[in-house]
């Protein structure tokens, strides 16, 4: 919820002109967190348990909330006319669910059940929302602008492959190579770093550059980077 309502806020409020740089210092904030997040992990796990990683959150949720409370004084609800749809939001809802649960059982045969809820709810979802005056995702978003369709396309690549590397390195820093939860979230600081240092950056580019042109250098990056683990043995 905060992250799609953090966005459509921030594009409300600056001009087209702007929108780069206010995005950019927007994602930098969330890189922040994700950079402070492996090595505060890394603490809390090590020496209170990893139940402290989920409690931690509590006291910065309220947070949040107080500030949104005292610092938003208006809102830039353009669809305010329009219904909430909660069926398929339900529908969605067990899809991603069943997704999630599902992966998590595999290999077990008992996982072929959630994963054929997901493609009945699928179906039911897309059918929904082809039908539907108010639909919670507007399919013809991604059907009728083939920008916005490869550029999300390309961002769920990157993310994919980006994130999937945190994981195995966390398992491979302590598994493999012996280091502490500590110690391991201190090394894996690294990449939300130089995301948090250079989005800004790219986002000002953006608003002189063809965002495209961007977004392709940072990927051929990101690809020379990763190449890089080929090399890497047990």
């Amino acid at each position: 919820m905060p992250f799609a309502t953090s966005v459509a806020m921030v594009t409300q409020v600056y001009g087209p002109g702007e929108h780069g740089w206010a995005l950019g210092i927007t994602i930098a904030t969330v890189h922040a967190g994700l950079s402070t997040g492996p090595f505060l992990g890394g603490i809390l796990t090590d020496h209170f348990g990893w139940p402290a990683i989920f409690l931690i959150n509590v006291p910065f949720g309220l947070a949040t909330i107080i500030l949104t409370l005292k610092g938003v004084s208006q809102e830039w609800a353009d669809a305010i006319v329009e219904r909430f749809d909660l069926y398929g939001s339900v529908v969605y809802g067990i899809k991603i669910f069943s997704a999630i649960f599902g992966t998590l059982l595999l290999p077990d045969p008992a996982a072929g059940l959630w994963i054929f809820v997901v493609g009945c709810t699928l179906v039911i979802f897309i059918w929904r929302e082809k039908r539907c005056t108010s639909p919670l995702l507007n399919l013809t978003l991604f059907s009728g602008n083939r920008t916005f369709l490869f550029s999300n396309i390309a961002a769920m690549v990157n993310y994919g492959a980006t994130f999937a590397v945190a994981v195995l390195l966390s398992l491979y820093l302590q598994y493999i190579r012996g280091f502490s939860a500590e110690t391991a979230g201190f090394i894996l600081v690294a990449q939300p770093v130089v995301q948090m240092i250079f989005s800004p950056v790219a986002g000002k580019l953006s608003d002189r550059i063809e965002p495209r042109i961007v977004a392709t250098i940072g990927m051929a990056i990101t690809t020379l980077g990763l190449s890089s683990f080929i090399f890497l043995t047990l």
